[in-house]
């Protein structure tokens, strides 16, 4: 899957460091890459190996992200299949 961060609005781009998957609590995926989304964005697309669920397996997703230089920053956060 990729994970794509998008910023939307605000005076400040979103930095992230890192994303990673925790299956039921436990880390299983982690992308250290440094990126960036504002009034461009570079390397802000992470590609992850999500694990097969099950039912009642709960996944989290978490990432790094800080603005920078303020707190007007707004963004979404897509996960999406590769095709």
């Amino acid at each position: 899957h990729t994970v794509r961060i998008e910023f939307t609005g605000g005076k400040h781009r979103l930095d992230i460091a890192w994303v990673e998957v925790l299956k039921d609590g436990q880390k299983v995926a982690r992308v250290e890459q440094a990126g960036v989304t504002g009034a461009r964005s570079s390397n802000n697309v992470y590609r992850v190996t999500l694990p097969d669920g099950g039912h009642g397996t709960k996944l989290t997703l978490r990432a790094s992200i800080r603005s920078d230089g303020g707190t007007d920053s707004r963004g979404d956060i897509f996960v999406e299949p590769v095709r």
